[in-house]
C-alpha cells in the first residue's frame, strides 16, 4: 500500500501523482475542508511508507492510516478490546437475565453414618439428622448447564458429590447436608464455607475457598483446614474433644473449648502474621491436643 494526496472536492483537482512539498500551505481563498477530512488515503498493490506530510500548512493534511503504522496498530488494540470487553458483558448480561433456581432433595438411607460431602460449586451446611439416613437438600443456580447432584452408598460411606459443567457461567449450589449421629463426616468445599451445627460425629472439614464454622459441636476429633478464609470452632458446654486441628492460610483461627475442670491440654498455636492468645490449661505431656495455626491472622484458643 502507498499513500495518494486527497484534496477536498472543494479544491481545485492537482496532477496525477502530485503531493504538497515541505512548507506547502493551500491557498486562503480555498473554501475549508469538510470537518475529519482525510488527506491522504492508502493506493493498494504497493508497499506501505508513512505519509510525506509538509512541515508546515496552514490546515492539518496529514493523517497516519488507521489499519497500519503504530497509531494504526495502537487504534486497533483499542478497538478489539472494546468489542472484547462488549462481548463479555453481553455473555454476563445474559447469564444473569436467563439464571434459574432449582430446589431438589436427595434422601439415601443406609446402615453407616459415615458420610463425604463434596461440593464444587459452593457452599456446605451439616447439622444433625436421624440415624439411617442421610438427606440433602440442595439449591442450584445455573444459566446454561445444570450442576449434577448425587447422594449414593459407596462402599462405608454415603457419598454426597456436586460437579460443576465446564462454561456453565453463573452456577451455583448450596448443600444443606442432615446427617446421622456418631459417624464420620468429610466435607470438602472448592467455592464456598463449610459450617457445621449441633454435630457428634467425627469432622474433617476443609474449603479452598471460604470460611470454616463449627459450633455446638460435642465431637471429640475435628479438623478444620481452609486455603482462604476464617476458622472458627466452638463445642457445646457438655462435650469433651480430645483432639482438635485448626488451620487457616488466609484467615484468623479461633478455637472456643468448654472450661472442664482439671483438663489441660497439649496446645500448639502459631500465626505467621498475627497475634496468638492461649487462654486454656496447658500440658505439654496431656493427650488432648489442640493445633491452631495461621499464616494470615490472628490465632486465639480460649473458653467459652
Amino acid at each position: 500500500m502507498t499513500w495518494r494526496f486527497n484534496p477536498p472536492p472543494s479544491w481545485p483537482p492537482p496532477p496525477s501523482g502530485w503531493a504538497p512539498p515541505d512548507g506547502w500551505t493551500p491557498d486562503p481563498s480555498w473554501p475549508p475542508p469538510p470537518p475529519g477530512w482525510q488527506f491522504w488515503v492508502q493506493e493498494p498493490d504497493q508497499a506501505w511508507r508513512q505519509p510525506p506530510g509538509p512541515a508546515s500548512t496552514g490546515v492539518p493534511v496529514t493523517s497516519t492510516s488507521p489499519g497500519r503504522g503504530p497509531g494504526g496498530t495502537l487504534l486497533v488494540i483499542i478497538l478489539t478490546l472494546v468489542i472484547l470487553g462488549l462481548v463479555g458483558a453481553a455473555i454476563a448480561t445474559v447469564a444473569l437475565v436467563t439464571r434459574r433456581t432449582q430446589d431438589l432433595q436427595l434422601s439415601t438411607e443406609s446402615v453407616t453414618a459415615n458420610v463425604r460431602v463434596d461440593n464444587e460449586c459452593g457452599p456446605i451446611v451439616l447439622r444433625q439428622g436421624p440415624a439411617g439416613t442421610v438427606t440433602t437438600d440442595a439449591t442450584v443456580r445455573y444459566t446454561w448447564r445444570t450442576p449434577t447432584v448425587t447422594s449414593r452408598v459407596d462402599g462405608d460411606v454415603v457419598a454426597v458429590r456436586v460437579d460443576c459443567p465446564a462454561l456453565g457461567l453463573v452456577t451455583s449450589v448450596k448443600l444443606v447436608v442432615l446427617v446421622p449421629p456418631d459417624g464420620s463426616i468429610e466435607a470438602r468445599s472448592s467455592a464456598g464455607s463449610v459450617t457445621a451445627e449441633g454435630l457428634s460425629s467425627a469432622l474433617d472439614l476443609r474449603s479452598s475457598a471460604g470460611s470454616i464454622t463449627a459450633t455446638r459441636l460435642t465431637s471429640t476429633d475435628v479438623v478444620a483446614d481452609t486455603s482462604a478464609g476464617a476458622v472458627a470452632l466452638s463445642w457445646s458446654d457438655d462435650a469433651d474433644p480430645t483432639t482438635i486441628q485448626a488451620n487457616s492460610s488466609a484467615g484468623s483461627v479461633k478455637v472456643t473449648i468448654p472450661d472442664v475442670e482439671a483438663v489441660a491440654y497439649d496446645v500448639d498455636a502459631n500465626s505467621s502474621a498475627g497475634s496468638v492468645t492461649v487462654n486454656v490449661r496447658t500440658d505439654p505431656a496431656s493427650s488432648r491436643t489442640i493445633r491452631a495455626t495461621s499464616s494470615a491472622g490472628s490465632v486465639v484458643v480460649t473458653y467459652g
